[in-house]
């Protein structure tokens, strides 16, 4: 479609150029310009945060800005023409924005041809318009063109043909223009950084030239080239960026960008471009708008299907969801308002069905849309202003029956609910989320705060309000504001700070657009609450507690106990899974399921995630983190971060793994391996009585030996040994456990371990023990390597001497080795 046609410079092709080259060829010495060129001037770059440069008379933003070199003034030729004197460039992640500061000439031509900004988007002077005689000293790919009250973008069109004047219009935007006074102009204007991607290859800098009106045999170019000004022949802009938004973007909250796109002039979605909205501006939403204008009387065609496909590809690649509506028109609110009639929206939902399904992943939630101009269900050639409610509820219904049970739909109005169900009591706790169709149906409202109305969002009645307010808890609830001026009952006093946060808090608002209306948006800024706008619209989840065992063993119980606060105006709307985290030193971890619901998290609190988990018997020992896992409910994004909600304290988010750290441990220590005696030794004394299964536990059964007489002393000596199975340098501790008596009272006991390093009995222990109960000893062997031999025995000896010469016997009970 070539809707809009760029305008030359008037004259014949020949004579113009002619004098270009001309006048050329004067500046440069006698020879005109050829395809060599000079490297070029000034480069540039400067991003701004949104909402920085709204088009308007206000300029506002543009100080952050570093202008270009000015031009000279008084070289644009006789009095009234353009003379060029200050251009500026900024960008943002999808728009770049240009100011003009003219010394002299007039406003923009209807026709648009005075005001001409060349780009060359891949840098390539060979590629792109250079005009007759390739004066141009850049290969032109894209055209801004200025014409009254707009702008217009074509991309070059003439293929290898460098001096033909051929262009492919684009589309068009709103421009700024005013005279200054005391004389000249300002003429400002954004256009979005996807029309000058003409290649398909993604933007990183480009070069440009702007020429201007060109009559009287003079033209004015900026920067001039040869002249006085900056001694080169163009100038570059390079759209480099640096994060503005340090919390990062939470799914399905926020502010959201606007975007949309007809059937007949279709406007992709940039992957490139949405990631940049996530990473760098923090927002993780947009609304996107599909036009049907083209299929008011006939089905959607394959090609628009495949296109709605591969948008929905970009947003997944990126990171993003989205908010939907589709509609069929956007004119001027007359008669004949171009929606199409029941039976064709019916039929289109049809269409649409196994697309909603497959990707309702990346569907944070459908506007109803469809019916009326902007798919607001007010302008409408088939349905009346509030009435045809049957007609409007099978609508409803049919765009239900194509989503699954976890998405909504958002109406525009409560009352539309409240007719379409003959339902005036709100939802509440016992009936939110249950899947049924009330449960699913959802409000949004496009004209928050603008009007006594909010531009008929409200018919009056004061329960409408009151109903949402309860009902909102339960919904999603998000839009946009809208501009009072156009209203017929304005009310701007609702426009203050103050009205913005009560209301959005009482009407648990999730999400709201940054591209409309944003002179409202820039007001709450001047006024210092956006900032707590952005930060508590939807959830906005702060961990205030955690306690939880420190030790446990595998085959175990885990308790736990998480405080959480709801700072924000809403709670999640769309399910959410809740996961702890366990994870090993070595990196391996560990994820369990938790009942909890995200949806019942309501803003205040607190909210408790408390409970008991059985730690596998086959987990690794050793030390773990605690981290919290809220992921999205869709298999496709479980494990994809950047859909994993984060909660607002510091130093807690890991970006690489959508975990939130909880500083909170565990330690897992396994049951250890028990070994018993495999061989007994008497060395003192005499074996009476017992086995070696008399060691395996504390019961009647003991293993007793005869001390020996050795002068006025009787002595009893018995050494255990077993072999452990494992390599000594992989044993981090043995624990000694052995319990006995004796038969006699006051016997010196000693128990000693074998160390196989040194070449001796490390005396462990030394105590009485007497004849009455069993005495536990607990040796510690914390360099197990020390007590092993080569051949993996280790041995214990129990020593039991008295001093009187009366016979007495060693009863020992159990002994066992504890290896860790």
């Amino acid at each position: 479609m070539n809707r809009y046609r760029p305008k030359a410079f008037p004259g014949s092709a020949a004579t113009r150029f002619a004098a270009i080259n001309a006048a050329l060829a004067l500046l440069l010495g006698g020879s005109s310009l050829s395809s060599a060129v000079a490297a070029g001037g000034q480069s540039l770059s400067s991003q701004l945060e949104p909402l920085s440069i709204i088009v308007d008379p206000r300029r506002e933003g543009w100080p952050n800005a570093t202008p270009y070199a000015a031009d000279p003034v008084g070289d644009g030729g006789a009095p009234g023409q353009v003379d060029w004197h200050i251009l500026t460039m900024a960008h943002d992640c999808d728009d770049l924005f240009v100011r003009y500061q003219l010394a002299d000439g007039p406003a923009f031509d209807p026709e648009g041809w005075r005001y001409n900004l060349y780009i060359d988007a891949d840098r390539d002077i060979d590629t792109g318009y250079r005009g007759t005689g390739l004066w141009l000293p850049i290969g032109a790919d894209v055209l801004i063109q200025g014409g009254r009250g707009k702008v217009t973008t074509f991309a070059f069109a003439g293929g290898d043909a460098q001096q033909a004047w051929a262009w492919r219009s684009v589309f068009f935007y709103p421009a700024d223009d005013r005279a200054v006074a005391g004389g000249g102009r300002e003429i400002e204007y954004r256009v979005p950084l996807a029309d000058l991607e003409v290649f398909g290859s993604g933007l990183d800098s480009f070069d440009w030239v702007a020429q201007a009106d060109y009559s009287g045999g003079a033209a004015d170019l900026y920067p001039d080239i040869g002249s006085v000004a900056d001694g080169e022949d163009f100038n570059t802009y390079r759209l480099e960026y640096r994060p503005l938004a340090a919390a990062g973007a939470n799914p399905e909250r926020g502010l959201f960008e606007a975007t949309e796109t007809e059937a007949g002039r279709y406007r992709p979605l940039s992957a490139k471009t949405l990631r940049c909205h996530r990473e760098i501006e923090g927002t993780g939403l947009i609304h996107r708008y599909f036009y049907l204008e083209q299929f008011v009387d006939a089905d959607i065609g394959e090609d628009y299907l495949a296109k709605i496909a591969a948008d929905f590809a970009a947003i997944r690649e990126a990171g993003v969801k989205t908010v939907l509506r589709f509609a069929y028109s956007a004119s001027a609110p007359t008669p004949p308002y171009g929606d199409a009639d029941k039976a064709r929206i019916l039929a289109h939902i049809g269409q649409l069905s196994d697309l909603l399904r497959e990707n309702s992943d990346v569907i944070a939630v459908v506007q109803a849309g469809f019916i009326g101009l902007w798919g607001e269900w007010w302008y409408s050639d088939h349905f009346a202003p509030d009435a045809d409610w049957a007609e409007r509820q099978d609508v409803l219904i049919a765009l239900l029956d194509a989503l699954p049970e976890s998405r909504m739909v958002q109406v525009r109005a409560p009352r539309y609910k409240q007719q379409m169900f003959a339902q005036w009591t709100p939802l509440d706790a016992g009936s939110a989320h249950d899947g049924s169709d009330l449960a699913r149906v959802a409000h949004h409202n496009d004209c928050f705060l603008s009007s006594a109305s909010d531009g008929g969002t409200y018919t009056g009645a004061g329960d409408e309000i009151a109903y949402l307010e309860q009902e909102s808890a339960w919904v999603a609830m998000g839009g946009e504001t809208c501009d009072y001026h156009f209203l017929a009952d304005p009310a701007p006093e609702r426009l203050s700070c103050a009205s913005a946060l009560d209301e959005m808090a009482a009407l648990h608002w999730s999400f709201l657009n940054i591209d409309w209306y944003m002179p409202t948006l820039q007001a709450w800024r001047d006024a210092g609450c956006l900032e707590e706008i952005v930060r508590r619209l939807g959830y906005r989840l702060l961990l205030t507690g955690v306690t939880n065992d420190e030790r446990a063993r595998p085959g175990g119980e885990f308790r736990f106990d998480l405080s959480l606060r709801n700072d924000g105006f809403a709670a999640p709307f769309n399910p959410r899974g809740v996961e702890l985290i366990l994870r090993h030193d070595d990196g391996a971890t560990h994820a369990f399921a938790l009942p909890d619901d995200p949806r019942m998290w309501l803003p205040g609190g607190p909210h408790r995630i408390a409970g008991s988990i059985e730690i596998p018997a086959s987990m690794a020992p050793g030390n773990y983190e605690l981290l919290l896992h809220l992921p999205d409910a869709e298999a496709a994004l479980r494990e994809r971060p950047e859909y994993a909600i984060r909660l607002a304290n510091e130093d807690g988010w890991e970006a690489q793994t959508g975990f939130n750290r909880l500083q909170a441990f565990l330690e897992i220590a396994a049951e250890p391996a028990t070994y018993r005696p495999q061989s007994i030794r008497v060395d003192r004394g005499r074996y009476d009585w017992g086995t070696l299964a008399s060691f395996d536990a504390i019961d009647e059964d003991t293993y007793d030996v005869e001390a020996a007489r050795a002068g006025s002393q009787r002595i009893v000596e018995w050494t255990a040994s077993t072999r452990i199975d494992a390599s000594p340098e992989s044993l981090e501790r043995i624990t000694v456990v052995y319990d006995g008596h004796y038969s006699r009272g006051r016997v010196a006991q000693t128990v000693s371990a074998h160390n196989v390093r040194a070449g001796r009995w490390d005396v462990m222990s030394t105590r009485r023990v007497g004849n009455r109960d069993d005495v536990r000893v607990s040796l510690v062997l914390d360099e197990p390597a020390a007590y092993i031999d080569a051949d993996g025995q280790t041995r214990v000896r129990v020593r039991g001497i008295r001093d009187r010469a009366a016979r007495f016997y060693c009863w020992a009970n159990a002994l066992r080795w504890e290896v860790r």
